[in-house]
């Protein structure tokens, strides 16, 4: 995905999600603790410490190829050097993963569990499953889609 398609596609997300705001104290911390935590990742991938850890890693790996050629890891001296560089970009994955990918991936779950107190929020969460892929995550034990349905039916009023 371009920048570009990337950047629309989160504004939209992120719009939608702040537009379902204001009903329900339940429903608003869920989803504020979701998108703070979501918002804090991407920050961190795009100009935090795991950004910067990449590009270091990028830059490591560039001067390593100048000086070995493309195979460098094939070349024990370069292989050895590459490691010990690699291991910072390894360490700010791991870094990054415990202090906001796992607890975003909690509060995602914690979210797709949590009653959409109107249409807009019933019609945000649908996207928000698909996109997060929450109906396939092996933590998820819910049927994400008796979820959205239940949802859909209690707005309207109707049996499920």
């Amino acid at each position: 995905m371009t920048d570009t398609a990337f950047s629309a596609e989160r504004f939209a997300f992120t719009s939608q999600a702040l537009s379902t705001l204001g009903t329900d104290p339940a429903w608003d911390a869920a989803l504020s603790r979701y998108l703070r935590l979501e918002s804090l990742t991407h920050a961190d991938a795009e100009f935090g410490a795991y950004a910067k850890a990449n590009e270091a890693d990028d830059l490591a790996r560039l001067a390593l190829e100048e000086k070995y050629g493309k195979a460098f890891r094939s070349n024990p001296e370069a292989a050895e050097k590459w490691g010990a560089l690699h291991e910072r970009m390894n360490a700010a994955e791991r870094t990054q993963l415990e202090t906001y990918v796992k607890p975003m991936w909690e509060a995602g779950r914690r979210l797709a569990l949590t009653p959409a107190p109107t249409l807009a929020a019933a019609v945000f969460k649908g996207n928000f499953i698909h996109r997060e892929e929450i109906w396939n995550d092996n933590q998820f034990e819910a049927d994400a889609m008796a979820i959205v349905t239940a949802d859909f039916a209690r707005l309207a009023g109707e049996p499920l």
